[in-house]
């Protein structure tokens, strides 16, 4: 078993590595929400390309996209809310909205 430092748990899901037990527990609601047919087009980790005025600054991967009601949605799966990976983040999300339009929904689980 590998911890981060979080102590957040590596898991495996249908071959999707997954940085915690949170992210891996969203993968397995949004696969069911799309064999119910509420979602479709489900992408997992998928990357975007930062730039601005011809120059790329970042990549941004987030945790999952996928398509609701004719919307795309880009999601994060957060826990930790503290320290510098968060707040580069919170950047990265307003350069995805202030950029491109997309809106990256966080989602917030409790450690259990």
């Amino acid at each position: 078993m590998r911890y981060n430092k979080h102590k957040n748990i590596r898991t495996t899901v249908d071959g999707y590595t997954f940085a915690s037990k949170a992210e891996a527990r969203r993968y397995s609601e949004l696969k069911l929400m799309g064999k119910e047919g509420v979602i479709s087009r489900l992408r997992v980790h998928p990357s975007y390309e930062i730039v601005f005025n011809y120059n790329h600054i970042c990549n941004y991967i987030a945790d999952f996209s996928y398509i609701e009601n004719s919307k795309a949605i880009v999601e994060d799966v957060k826990g930790y809310k503290k320290g510098g990976a968060y707040q580069m983040f919170k950047l990265k999300q307003k350069l995805m909205l202030a950029l491109y339009g997309i809106e990256v929904k966080e989602i917030s689980y409790k450690r259990s």
